[in-house]
């Protein structure tokens, strides 16, 4: 998240994937697992304040609507996403089985 707070999302993935992927390999999580963890966290972080690139494509595109507005309403979403990672953190297995059931 805090990456995400700094710079664009893309940015912190060519950054971070590549110093934090072999880690979690290396403790025995799974790759789709972690996927999923840091898809949430970017996408939380390309909502927050400052860089927070969503709100300034919302803002952009509804000329009416002042950017700080954007900013709290984008803000409601935050408690959302903080859950969500803490259900994929507390059970990894479950979350890729899930998701591998679906995909079927």
């Amino acid at each position: 998240m805090i990456g995400g707070c700094v710079m664009d999302a893309l940015a912190f993935l060519l950054i971070s994937l590549p110093i934090f992927y072999p880690i979690v390999q290396q403790m025995g999580y799974d790759p789709i697992w972690y996927g999923q963890v840091i898809t949430i966290t970017t996408t939380m972080g390309a909502i927050m304040p400052p860089i927070g690139i969503c709100c300034y494509v919302v803002a952009g595109m509804a000329k009416d609507i002042p950017i700080g507005t954007v900013f709290r309403g984008g803000l409601y979403y935050v408690p959302t996403y903080i859950i969500a990672n803490i259900i994929l953190m507390l059970s990894p297995y479950w979350t890729v089985l899930v998701l591998s059931n679906l995909v079927k």
